[in-house]
């Protein structure tokens, strides 16, 4: 079975990872991006692996494949493209289509406070995200789980929809029922990570959980120097202190929000300084 892959990042990584057979891949990696794990995976199993310019198609012979799979890849997958896969051109989405289209989708989930998320394989089409849904696998979360929790899930998804796909078991699967909003939603920059403490404190939660990653973590200022929030959690603490102040309470950090409430800090970069009770971040 051969299948050519367009991969980037730590979910083409694991793409890559769920073929068994390396000498039917071929990989596509876009040009100018960090893929140095993807590549060296290819040298080490003697994976032919090629950079692909945005709106500049790989030379590719119609039918030279049986499949080919998008995973994470940045730019559009063009026709001439999908024209070498034989059987079906699919893509692995981070997120429900069709209400979470979008490079960040997966990110705007957490913060819009699903609570299921999923990894979505489709066809792929001229329109980013609008391909045929094939299948949806969708994972239930709460409150309680780390951003790292919930991407382990969606890990796990990867595999088992490489493997639907091989075994030709997705296109037999019944078609997932859908709901009728469709959203694209925008990509995010490191510009949109600044936490805005006078929002309520569940959606303050939802937007440092959302963002607890390199190299977007969630950030705010004291002083010159910036707080990156790495954890925070849902308190029943309360105080009638100004949003964004610092307080302790237990010897326990806590930052007050727009609602009165706090979130407890548990994990944070502060530059080398401390976050200190008496700071109001901003």
């Amino acid at each position: 079975m051969k299948a050519i892959l367009f991969l980037n990042g730590p979910q083409g990584e694991l793409a890559l990872r769920s073929f068994p057979d390396p000498e039917s891949l071929a990989v596509v990696v876009p040009a100018g991006a960090d893929n140095s794990l993807i590549e060296r995976m290819c040298r080490e199993r003697a994976i032919a692996c090629m950079e692909r310019l945005k709106d500049q198609p790989v030379a590719l012979t119609a039918g030279s494949y049986d499949y080919l799979v998008s995973s994470s890849f940045p730019y559009r997958i063009l026709a001439a493209e999908c024209n070498a896969a034989r059987l079906a051109a699919v893509n692995l989405h981070g997120a429900i289509l069709p209400k979470y289209k979008g490079k960040n989708a997966g990110v705007w989930a957490l913060i819009n406070d699903e609570k299921r998320v999923g990894m979505t394989m489709h066809r792929i089409s001229e329109k980013f995200d609008a391909g045929e849904i094939l299948h949806i696998d969708i994972h239930e979360i709460n409150d309680g789980m780390s951003l790292q929790e919930i991407q382990g899930l969606l890990d796990r998804s990867v595999p088992k929809l490489v493997n639907f796909l091989l075994s030709g078991e997705v296109f037999k699967l019944p078609r997932p029922v859908i709901g009728s909003e469709s959203i694209f939603w925008r990509a995010r920059t490191i510009h949109d990570s600044r936490i805005n403490w006078h929002v309520p404190a569940r959606k303050t939660f939802l937007f440092i959980r959302a963002l607890s990653r390199e190299p977007i973590y969630a950030y705010s200022h004291y002083n010159g120097v910036q707080y990156r929030i790495k954890r925070a959690m849902l308190s029943s603490q309360t105080s009638g202190s100004l949003p964004g102040a610092v307080v302790n309470m237990d010897d326990r950090l806590y930052v007050v929000c727009g609602d009165g409430r706090c979130l407890e800090i548990t994990d944070y970069d502060g530059q080398g300084v401390s976050m200190a009770p008496g700071m109001v971040l901003h």
